[in-house]
């Protein structure tokens, strides 16, 4: 009988103690989880605060206003110049080689 008792709480023993080493295990894998989420995280911090520090920069307001709203300083002249990336052999896409010259020019400015 006190074999069999003992032999009971051993086994009581022995799944307490399978059962809190598998939740430590599962515990740690969560821990690292989230410690790899932390990185990333930090990362994405550190990236959008030298983002935001270079938008708050008078040479990105500079920038901005200079190329997307084509302003400049008092006393300076803004050009605008044509986009350069276009290939130089290819032909406006208004012209058509198959209509006359002096039909084009008709259709342009009569439109009758």
């Amino acid at each position: 009988m006190k074999k069999n008792l003992l032999l009971i709480i051993l086994i009581i023993f022995a799944l307490r103690s399978g059962y809190g080493i598998w939740k430590l295990w599962r515990t740690r894998s969560i821990v690292r989880d989230a410690q790899i989420r932390l990185e990333k995280t930090r990362l994405e911090n550190q990236r959008l605060t030298q983002k935001l520090a270079e938008i708050q920069s008078e040479e990105f307001v500079e920038r901005e206003a200079r190329e997307k709203l084509g302003l400049g300083k008092p006393g300076e002249v803004v050009l605008i110049l044509p986009n350069q990336n276009q290939d130089p052999n290819s032909q406006p896409t208004t012209h058509n080689s198959q209509i006359p010259i002096w039909k084009q020019w008709w259709d342009l400015y009569i439109r009758i």
